[in-house]
């Protein structure tokens, strides 16, 4: 009899210590899966800044355009005396266009960045609800874990 205690101890030591090793290992997915969100959040805000700035340089580029249609009106009423002024325009509507065509090229990109952190924020809150839960249900609902509000 006291053989059998004396396993059916030794069965439990083992046990707990299993649970002890994934709690541990789903500590440690948790932390990464923190680590990752925490990463996507910064990968999302320099997204934005990243749009905000594309945004100021489109409204300059608007600006400069309407600024460009004001001058082809004036420089038609004296475009016999302003051939090499019109060349010059027409060089700086050139850049304008490459301006406009790589910010809409760095904001189709940057707005591919968000929607890519976006779904990774999803993923990391599923993993991390799926985990708490986990654990909950291994600790008989013994075991805490705090996370922030949703």
């Amino acid at each position: 009899m006291a053989e059998e205690v004396r396993k059916l101890a030794e069965e439990s030591r083992n046990s707990a210590n299993r649970i002890i090793e994934l709690v541990k290992e789903i500590q440690h997915g948790t932390k990464q899966a923190v680590e990752n969100m925490e990463h996507g959040t910064m990968t999302v805000k320099e997204g934005a800044k990243t749009i905000s700035e594309t945004v100021s340089s489109i409204n300059d580029v608007v600006e400069a355009s309407e600024n460009a249609a004001n001058m082809f009106k004036e420089l038609k009423e004296i475009a016999d005396m302003q051939v090499v002024s019109i060349d010059k325009v027409k060089s700086s509507i050139e850049e304008i266009s490459i301006i406009a065509r790589d910010s809409a090229a760095a904001t189709h990109e940057a707005a591919a960045a968000t929607q890519e952190t976006v779904s990774i924020n999803g993923h990391a809150r599923i993993y991390r609800r799926g985990t708490c839960e986990f654990i909950t249900r291994i600790t008989g609902g013994n075991f805490i874990i705090q996370t922030k509000a949703e």
